[in-house]
């Protein structure tokens, strides 16, 4: 697997795919963007949420003045209008080539080198992801000095647990941007330890 390939076609439709949402939604006001993939990392797709999305789907789904579900819909990647949206987000087609690669690859490592040879390997992968986000943030893709500050870039997946968003967050975004989504990610609610 040509992990620097993965890295750079990911940096490359993530520069296209934001750049296309930013024409396409110049009104908003974002405060998500990320990757979005599973567990295995057998898709990948783009992901953004604002908080005139977030407006949005409240009054779709009816929740009105509930605190708890609107903090749980709007860090839910897949709830956001954005998320599917085929003209700025979704998937990617290049790196899902790329990824059914690595699966295949995988299946031999597994085979090869057991567990210990596959979660080695996912790291990698998982590392082209997150110095993609790193390489499009560095270009300023996500907003520059106090608008950066207020958005949260991520790495997200279907059934992912909110500690790993939050180590995805710390490695991500400077302190003020980890410090939103953990005021939003309430102890009570989802059991995490302010780290």
């Amino acid at each position: 697997m040509d992990f620097e390939k993965l890295e750079n076609v990911l940096y490359k439709k993530g520069l296209d795919a934001f750049a296309t949402l930013f024409t396409s939604r110049p009104l908003d006001n974002f405060y998500s963007f990320g990757f979005y993939t599973t567990g295995e990392y057998n898709y990948a797709a783009t992901t953004a949420s604002s908080y005139e999305g977030l407006e949005q789907v409240l009054n779709e789904y009816g929740y009105g003045d509930k605190p708890k579900d609107s903090i749980e819909i709007k860090w839910s990647p897949v709830d956001s209008p954005l998320h599917s949206d085929s003209e700025c987000c979704g998937i990617i087609k290049e790196v899902n080539e790329l990824l059914n690669e690595a699966l295949n690859e995988s299946d031999r490592i597994y085979e090869n080198e057991g567990l210990e040879g596959l979660e080695e390997f996912n790291a990698q992968i998982e590392n082209a992801f997150l110095n993609a986000l790193k390489r499009l943030d560095a270009k300023g893709v996500f907003g520059k000095d106090e608008l950066r500050k207020k958005v949260v870039v991520n790495l997200l997946k279907g059934d992912q647990s909110y500690e790993e968003r939050l180590e995805f967050a710390k490695k991500l975004n400077p302190p003020e941007a980890v410090e939103i989504f953990t005021k939003d990610m309430d102890l009570d609610t989802y059991n995490l330890k302010k780290k």
